[in-house]
């Protein structure tokens, strides 16, 4: 779903992360006990996701890819955000931010895992912080009630235009593009030709398109 996800890229001592969202791949509601009990949540609205090295033709040492998720977690109650201390900027400025701290913050596998983190793999986010050089922004294609294409295409802009402040470059990913419908391209083709986007397609954007199937 719109929003941005966090990937983290380290080349040496440099570090790069990525943001984008993938909010349909683990649950959004919990119980306060959860949120502030779990060192997977940790009292934040970002999930840590793990990191992979990969070797690059033109680089003499192995990246270290590092994936860091923003989200907002919902009350398993009262279905509105909890509150915590990410939560006093609203989520199209927070999930901007290119400094992330959380001391001693595990990585998410699954949402079993809350509670009986001890019977999972246990990965702590290194040195409890990461710093932000790069975004990938992942634009979703399905239809969800409730949520029209122009909406999503309002809070897109938002934060894309708070993405452009950061001077750091950007993603689109256009997600399920293989599923996706004519209204869902004009609408990604309408955010890409906004003002606050156009200005800087060609120095800071890449678009990609993510499919459903393995191809």
């Amino acid at each position: 779903m719109t929003g941005l996800v966090a990937y983290c890229v380290q080349r040496e001592k440099k570090s790069i992360q990525l943001w984008g969202s993938f909010r349909g791949h683990h649950h959004r509601r919990y119980t306060r006990t959860d949120f502030g009990g779990s060192p997977v949540i940790n009292n934040d609205h970002w999930l840590y996701w793990g990191e992979r090295q990969i070797s690059l033709d033109d680089a003499s040492v192995p990246v270290t890819i590092r994936v860091i998720e923003q989200t907002e977690f919902l009350d398993d109650e009262t279905y509105e955000p909890i509150a915590g201390p990410s939560t006093s900027e609203p989520y199209v400025k927070r999930c901007c931010q290119i400094r992330l701290e959380s001391r001693d913050k595990l990585m998410y596998i699954q949402k079993e895992q809350l509670g009986l983190e001890a019977e999972f793999d246990q990965h702590i986010l290194p040195d409890g912080k990461c710093t932000v050089d790069a975004f990938i922004f992942v634009f979703d294609s399905s239809r969800t009630e409730g949520r029209t294409f122009e909406s999503q295409c309002s809070i897109a802009t938002s934060i894309l235009t708070n993405v452009i402040k950061t001077k750091k470059p950007v993603v689109i990913a256009f997600s399920q593009a293989d599923n996706a419908d004519e209204e869902a391209r004009k609408a990604l083709h309408s955010l890409l030709s906004k003002k606050t986007s156009k200005a800087h397609i060609l120095l800071w954007y890449g678009v990609i398109f993510l499919h459903a199937r393995k191809l």
